[in-house]
């Protein structure tokens, strides 16, 4: 089957620096001189491009004597995964070690070697038990089953094949329980997704039910690390969305901890030891733990070298989290700074990270830029999130996004485009018809601006009264996340005073302020 152009040039991209010179030294060693010749042009050709242009890819090619694109942009792009192939078995990961014993295992057993049988896989079994692959432990039990059989030499020895069955069945029964509480995930992440974090009545309900199901209700009954993870992850979760910020840490940090005593189980894991450490730099950050956050990202700066394979995660995590930073210290100096950084390496790495992280990050740049009272490039990156096609399935950020758009555009005075888009907005609300008391007060809010008049004095007696309105819902554990999203108290507020957004964001961050109202009115201490 060919490929297209967009194909090839998206796995060039998304080769690091080490891939492309282990591809080079490969391709440089095979057959075929003028064929190679022809696709590593090609493959150059791809590299030099810093966006992806398809008739800049064509006419290029034909000035250097490519006639026969379609074929060889399959051809690169099947040399290309052959080689990486190659490469990843050479950095030895758990799953190619175990592998490579099977194999070598079956050899062995095929030659009637059955004493290096047991050596080879006794490492196998001390690599897949410690990494949790319960597939491969499967397979390596049924290897000493069968040697047994082969060597088994009195009744005694038969003894060892009931003790086998039975940790085949413990193996089993490990992995049934994985899937389980994995399943479980799933469908409380799908419900998260399509609903978005804010809930009541209902949907709350239906969280309430997975949380509440047996496997659920304490550790006891997780029967692995791996699915340890899961159970750490569903409740780090939903104690986000009830609010309970305290909890939430905690339950994010014990899915680092998990990793922390385990090197091997870590490395297997190395995606999710990542990820661990971005959910605990997040809670960090809301619960002011800016020393700990210090550590923790440093530390993830270190996996994101060590695990050379899932950099990209690494990456992905650090910019998020420290353009966040910069934001919960009011840092705003630094903020313009990290928001190029992001970008530059969001133009890089799009196509290869989920469409919910993207998106994340449009809403994140935004925010941050509007606090720095840069408006125009705010907008840029706002207008970039209600655009794309994936936007509406953001559940509450997608409806924060277009308030946001709304402040910009009254920062920015385009009036004749603001009453459009207040209009635009009130129906897309309206029309999610999703009952939240944060939205409901937006909405009047909304409704009640495009008919007051222009006066300074309305204005303001509008501010005041939907500040009291929004304040009033921090009592509320599920409507106070909303104020996550923007901080509409302290834009309120600058805008009453007739001070800068940045300014009163400031003074609000230095003196804890704005946070300690939202932390006692939940019941939370105050860190």
């Amino acid at each position: 089957m060919r490929k297209s152009a967009r194909d090839v040039y998206d796995l060039v991209a998304s080769l690091t620096a080490a891939e492309k010179r282990h591809f080079s030294m490969q391709t440089a060693a095979r057959h075929q001189p003028s064929r190679t010749n022809k696709y590593m042009l090609l493959f150059q050709l791809l590299d030099r491009m810093k966006e992806y242009d398809e008739d800049r890819i064509a006419r290029e090619a034909s000035e250097l004597g490519i006639h026969d694109l379609p074929g060889l942009k399959t051809y690169l792009y099947d040399t290309i995964l052959d080689v990486l192939h190659k490469h990843s078995s050479l950095l030895s990961s758990s799953d190619d070690k175990v592998k490579t014993w099977l194999r070598q295992v079956a050899v062995l057993f095929r030659k009637g070697l059955f004493e290096q049988c047991r050596i080879v896989l006794a490492k196998a079994r001390r690599l897949a038990e410690s990494t949790e692959m319960f597939d491969a432990l499967q397979k390596i039990i049924s290897w000493e089953i069968q040697l047994l059989h082969h060597t088994a030499a009195s009744a005694e020895v038969w003894h060892k094949v009931e003790d086998f069955y039975d940790e085949m069945l413990t193996v089993l029964e490990q992995q049934t329980n994985f899937l389980q509480i994995d399943r479980l995930a799933s469908r409380f992440f799908a419900l998260e997704m399509t609903d978005g974090r804010l809930r009541e009545g209902r949907q709350l309900q239906a969280l309430r039910q997975i949380i509440d199901e047996d496997l659920l209700r304490g550790d006891a009954r997780v029967l692995s690390r791996t699915a340890r993870y899961h159970f750490y992850d569903i409740h780090m979760r939903y104690r986000r969305i009830l609010g309970d910020d305290e909890q939430t840490y905690k339950y994010a940090r014990l899915k680092v901890q998990l990793f922390e005593s385990q090197p091997e189980f870590a490395a297997h894991h190395a995606y999710r030891h990542i990820y661990s450490y971005g959910h605990l730099l997040m809670e960090c950050l809301k619960l002011e733990r800016f020393e700990e956050f210090r550590q923790a990202h440093a530390e993830l700066v270190r996996l994101g070298r060590k695990y050379r394979q899932h950099t990209l995660v690494a990456e992905e995590c650090a910019y998020y989290v420290d353009l966040w930073y910069a934001i919960r210290t009011a840092d705003l100096d630094r903020i313009p700074a990290k928001v190029q950084g992001l970008s530059e390496w969001l133009r890089q790495a799009s196509g290869r990270i989920e469409i919910a992280t993207e998106l994340s990050m449009y809403y994140s740049m935004a925010y941050a830029l509007l606090l720095c009272e840069q408006f125009d490039d705010a907008l840029h990156w706002i207008t970039t999130f209600l655009n794309h096609s994936s936007s509406a399935v953001m559940g509450d950020l997608a409806g924060f996004a277009r308030l946001l758009n709304l402040i910009v555009h009254y920062e920015l005075g385009n009036t004749m485009v603001l009453e459009h888009q207040l209009r635009a907005t009130y129906r897309y609300l309206l029309r999610k018809q999703r009952g939240y008391k944060l939205e409901v007060v937006l909405l009047s809010f909304l409704r009640r601006l495009t008919s007051v008049s222009s006066g300074t004095t309305n204005l303001i007696r509008e501010f005041r009264r939907v500040r009291e309105e929004i304040r009033a819902l921090a009592n509320d554990r599920y409507e106070r996340q909303g104020l996550e999203y923007f901080e509409f108290d302290i834009w309120l507020q600058s805008r009453i005073e007739g001070r800068s957004f940045a300014e009163v964001y400031r003074a609000a961050r230095q003196d804890g302020a704005e946070t300690k109202v939202y932390r006692k009115a939940a019941g939370i201490e105050y860190v």
